[in-house]
């Protein structure tokens, strides 16, 4: 089965949870994401030194377009932005200034960052306030102990990040008893994304627990396995 009819080969669990195509930085893969179904393509932004915003998951790499390139082809074809901001500075101004000239709705655009990146709160806002129907999410997985061990105290630090527009948090599948996580956040009211899937047991497990998404290296993924 290829990545390219992977709308016909979901296992009957995965219904009524959203799939994002995990780090399209690369031509060829985006190109396999548009064959597909599947809506939320993702990618990771970076800066270079000449002010450019490149494709990057690590510094000192970068895919064979800009990130300009790629958002204007992922809002023509009316799929889903889901934008990893690596940095955060000149970085976000500059996404937001892009994303701007293109034709993408709010509705398919998602922020993803790490609330030190971003700056805290005036980072999130400046997002929320160009794209107030953007989702913005936050990685959790360091809190994942709290929240575990003391949920109270865990849930009133997460609270603050709704009142910064943040709607949705992340947990990695690698992340200790991440279903609990997932479970504990879902009945606190927050919308839930699991990521970091790239084998089949992961997507399993991370199916089993329920999330809203699920972030996935489905380029490798053979889900009618799952």
């Amino acid at each position: 089965m290829t990545p390219d009819n992977l709308e016909s080969c979901w296992p009957p669990a995965l219904r009524g949870i959203e799939l994002v195509w995990h780090r399209l930085n690369r031509e060829h893969d985006l190109r396999r994401f548009f064959r597909s179904a599947v809506h939320w393509a993702e990618c990771d932004a970076r800066i270079e030194p000449s002010g450019e915003i490149v494709l990057s998951h690590s510094p000192g790499t970068r895919g064979d377009r800009p990130f300009a390139e790629w958002i204007a082809d992922v809002a023509s074809a009316g799929r889903g932005a889901k934008i990893d901001l690596k940095e955060g500075g000149p970085v976000l101004e500059a996404v937001l200034g892009i994303i701007g000239s293109t034709s993408m709705r709010d509705e398919d655009l998602w922020f993803n960052c790490a609330a030190e990146i971003i700056g805290g709160r005036p980072g999130f806002e400046a997002i929320s306030n160009a794209h107030p129907l953007a989702r913005i999410s936050v990685p959790v997985d360091t809190l994942a102990s709290w929240l575990l061990v003391c949920p109270d105290r865990g849930l009133d630090l997460l609270a603050e990040l709704r009142t910064w527009g943040v709607d949705r948090l992340s947990v990695s599948v690698q992340t200790l008893a991440f279903q609990e996580v997932v479970q504990l956040l879902e009945q606190s009211g927050w919308a839930t994304n699991v990521w970091d899937v790239s084998r089949e047991v992961e997507l399993s497990d991370a199916i089993g627990a329920r999330p809203q998404s699920i972030t996935a290296d489905l380029g490798i993924l053979r889900p009618h396995g799952v």
